[in-house]
């Protein structure tokens, strides 16, 4: 089966995870907090479709979501423009950006195997998950976003008589890493910094998960 969707979403007041300081702008704790910056409007189409050949089968899903919201900023700069000595002031400009935590796509397609008589579960899936905003700076061009993500992962079930069941999980096939960058480049273009090889950006992190097994049995009670 196909199905294909579209949907339009007016959120009021979404909460966002903001990246600050406990007091002000530039004094207190750096902390991630939960905040209502204002209202987001999301649209956007999904696409699934589900296919089985006997035992075989496939399934894709797809989403495209266009996701925007418009909050202030703080935006530093020179009281003189064309003075790089005169004091630097703090104003306060709107930027429209991408609901945090919404990525512009993602998609998940699986590989399936599915015999019923004699109890056997293959699944092989690809996730992919776009870029997306991690958190919210209160700056201008200093949000941390993540960079996308393709993540394979495999399971497998085996049943054993009425009641046993052996199963195996493999996750993160491809040892995918998580990173965060912001979308700002260094102010001295000509100094060299370690991990960052890009002039238009600033690495911020890098995860590496690696791969996971899990190996079990379960046991039916009834």
């Amino acid at each position: 089966q196909i199905l294909v969707g579209l949907f339009y979403k007016n959120i009021n007041d979404p909460i966002e995870t903001v990246f600050g300081r406990t007091q002000s702008l530039t004094l207190g704790t750096r902390v991630l907090r939960p905040e209502n910056l204002g209202n987001a409007k999301n649209f956007g189409i999904e696409f699934d479709f589900i296919k089985y050949f006997n035992r075989f089968g496939i399934r894709a899903n797809y989403t495209y979501t266009n996701s925007r919201i418009t909050t202030d900023k703080a935006s530093i700069i020179r009281e003189n423009p064309d003075d790089e000595t005169s004091e630097l002031i703090t104003i306060n400009v709107e930027q429209t950006r991408p609901l945090q935590g919404q990525a512009d796509h993602i998609a998940n397609l699986s590989l399936l195997y599915k015999d019923i008589e004699r109890g056997t579960d293959l699944q092989l899936s690809v996730v992919y998950i776009g870029e997306r905003m991690e958190f919210v700076s209160p700056f201008l061009n200093n949000d941390h976003w993540s960079r996308p993500i393709t993540v394979l992962d495999l399971s497998a079930e085996q049943k054993i008589g009425q009641r046993f069941t052996l199963f195996v999980k493999v996750n993160n096939l491809l040892n995918s890493p998580y990173e965060l960058y912001i979308k700002n480049g260094r102010n001295r273009a000509d100094e060299e910094f370690k991990y960052q090889t890009k002039d238009d950006e600033t690495f911020i992190r890098r995860d590496n998960y690696y791969q996971s097994y899990r190996l079990g049995v379960r046991y039916k009670l009834n």
